[in-house]
């Protein structure tokens, strides 16, 4: 009997624990970025400090657990797959780089001194590059569910798939100028954007949960004789 020749691609949990050092990394170097700005002299300052450090731990643990939960299914032997994972690794490792400039441009640091338009149309079109490659490993995984007949399965991928790509979308549109000149309550209509995009991620997580819920609840008992235990992959989308 011949061997089978061995795989030459990426072995699954290299890439797993790759992942989780690089996102483990960005989220420390982010909490350094408040120790390095200028000391906050009022309750206000400490605040905003907060807020803007909060939204960018969002970010990032937002896209950390959706891109876990698509690689417990998604092979990563195929190149279009290897090639998303690199690419999307390396805009994770440049976050905390952009939000540094991002928070320095906005007069926390008084070493930098860059246009905030500049610095948080950057940071824009790294959110809208993040979003938009789990936006595409979703479809990739849509398509892999394809295979093993799950239709109802298959549609909740491809709706979570669309909602990310709209939400890449607002955040490639939130990078240009006019977007940060326009300022509605004294906010500039960016960071209302950004807002947006992240929210209508946590409604479409809401959304699909209750989806795959309902179908549970509603589907058929297993006839007589069949195994207790499933075949198919989990029913809940990347969320």
């Amino acid at each position: 009997m011949e061997r089978e020749p061995p795989s030459r691609g990426l072995p699954h949990d290299r890439v797993v624990a790759l992942s989780d050092l690089v996102f483990g990394l960005a989220l420390s170097i982010g909490a350094i970025v408040l120790v390095t700005q200028t000391a906050p002299t009022t309750s206000d300052e400490v605040i905003s400090s907060l807020v803007e450090f909060g939204f960018s731990f969002l970010v990032l643990i937002r896209v950390w657990t959706r891109y876990t939960t698509i690689m417990a299914d998604l092979p990563v032997d195929t190149p279009s797959t290897r090639n998303l994972n690199l690419f999307l690794l390396f805009l994770v490792s440049v976050e905390p780089y952009l939000f540094y400039l991002l928070y320095g441009s906005l007069g926390r640091h008084p070493s930098i001194l860059l246009n905030p338009d500049f610095t948080t149309g950057i940071y824009s079109l790294d959110l809208a590059g993040l979003f938009a490659i789990l936006g595409f490993m979703t479809y990739l995984l849509a398509q892999e569910e394809k295979t093993r007949h799950f239709p109802e399965l298959v549609r909740r991928f491809q709706f979570s798939a669309n909602t990310q790509l709209i939400a890449a979308v607002m955040f490639l549109v939130a990078a240009d100028g006019v977007f940060w000149r326009w300022a509605p309550l004294g906010v500039p209509l960016r960071f209302w954007l950004w807002g947006g995009a992240l929210f209508l991620s946590s409604l479409e997580r809401a959304y699909v949960r209750r989806r795959a819920g309902t179908s549970s609840s509603e589907a058929r008992p297993p006839p007589a004789g069949a195994g207790s235990h499933g075949t198919g992959p989990s029913d809940t989308p990347p969320g």
